[in-house]
């Protein structure tokens, strides 16, 4: 990762921890704990995507470089042809675990990221079905994890702790 990209990633992790973790506050005030979770989740979600976008434009970088020296001088040997490209971040899928365990090393992350844990399905059955917290002490349990992970994601980025 860049030095751009670093700086593009501290600030977007930034504004996602402003508008997401006071909408989750708001909602923890009202005892919408389910919403609380959902808006706190999605720090992680739309952090994770927005790297993963990033990473996958330094990917093909190269590919479109060598096309775009061919265009410039076709002299030069013709590029593969280029099969996938980036897409919106916003239109992105998580990167699987296996992905993430080989940039990251962040047990709490992985935990709440990977979709055969606790964390992520109660994230989906909040989302898809409904399901409520049984208990305000869950939700605290469940707070607390995500709120770990969100701490290795700012020392990922070598930034200080909320």
């Amino acid at each position: 990762m860049n030095h751009l990209d670093t700086k593009h990633l501290v600030a977007f992790l930034d504004r996602l921890c402003v508008d997401r973790l006071t909408a989750s506050t708001d909602y923890e005030a009202k005892n919408s704990y389910e919403m609380a979770y959902l808006a706190r989740w999605s720090v992680i979600e739309g952090f994770i995507k927005e790297w993963a976008a990033i990473e996958q434009l330094d990917q093909f970088r190269p590919d479109l470089l060598a096309w775009h020296n061919y265009v410039s001088d076709t002299s030069l040997k013709r590029p593969a042809p280029i099969k996938r490209f980036p897409i919106d971040p916003a239109r992105a899928k998580l990167p699987t675990i296996a992905e993430l365990k080989g940039k990251l090393n962040a047990t709490h992350l992985l935990e709440v990221l990977d979709p055969d844990k606790k964390y992520r399905r109660k994230r989906n059955n909040i989302a898809h079905f409904a399901e409520s917290f049984s208990k305000p002490a869950t939700y605290e349990e469940y707070r607390a994890k995500l709120d770990a992970a969100l701490a290795e994601l700012r020392k990922f980025l070598k930034i200080p702790p909320i």
